[in-house]
């Protein structure tokens, strides 16, 4: 089994002897961080009063995964979902929030950073690694509603029905040490070939470059998953298909 850097040294046995909570808590360690979670992109404006009770489940299922369950009061403080919310979002496709994902992470996410040699030496690992600077969440209406619709936060959402559109944004590092802030032109995960597949939003490939992500278990076991490159194809469901649930 191959190690991500900040788990080199540790042995195989690491994964199995550790829960995701202390592998986040490792990692971040390893890099200097404090802050982790994803960035979200709210991507409907109809409705505040529905998006205020939106917030409010995803973080009280938040509080009692990490407090709760975890016993982890420093991650569950720690934790930053960095609310993206200008009403040029409205029903913004998966594509331009990708593209506002990318500037951000080669820009205003150099505030969190620690800027120490120790740790600046080990940038392109962190950049490829933790998933706060890899992956981020899109909030349409759909989504919004499905998380209303769902189970209150106290109770466990067992069929999935409340989720969120997670994009993936490999290439987000790239430019970083080029001081640009332009989108690559390659979009990885977003293959755009005709493979025979329904329509989702123009493409027929099996993989667009999001999924629906259940909110049961989006953090820690979702965020800590996708710690690992090759755990998106492994996990994938195609939106039409369902909701991956961890």
């Amino acid at each position: 089994m191959s190690l991500t850097q900040f788990a080199q040294g540790r042995g195989v046995q690491y994964w199995s002897e550790t829960t995701e909570t202390e592998r986040i808590n490792d990692m971040l360690n390893y890099y200097g961080l404090r802050k982790w979670g994803f960035v979200i992109y709210r991507c409907t404006y109809d409705n505040d009063s529905a998006w205020d009770r939106f917030m409010q489940n995803l973080n009280a299922r938040k509080d009692a995964v990490l407090r709760d369950t975890y016993d982890d009061e420093d991650l569950a403080q720690h934790l930053d979902w960095n609310v993206q919310q200008d009403p040029s979002l409205d029903h913004a496709t998966k594509d331009e929030v990708r593209d506002r994902f990318k500037a951000w992470v080669a820009t205003d996410a150099r505030a969190e950073m620690p800027t120490s040699a120790e740790y600046r030496d080990r940038l392109q690992g962190l950049l490829y690694e933790n998933p706060r600077y890899k992956y981020c969440i899109h909030v349409d209406a759909e989504a919004m509603q499905s998380v209303l619709d769902g189970p209150p936060p106290t109770k466990p959402d067992l069929r999935g029905v409340s989720y969120v559109n997670l994009i993936r944004a490999e290439q987000a590092w790239e430019g970083w040490e080029k001081e640009s802030t332009q989108s690559s032109t390659t979009r990885e995960g977003d293959d755009q070939r005709d493979e025979g597949e329904p329509k989702i939003e123009g493409r027929t490939s099996r993989n667009v470059g999001w999924m629906k992500v259940s909110i049961e278990g989006l953090v820690p076991e979702v965020y800590e998953t996708l710690v690992k490159d090759q755990m998106w194809d492994n996990f994938y469901v195609r939106p039409n298909e369902g909701v991956w649930q961890r």
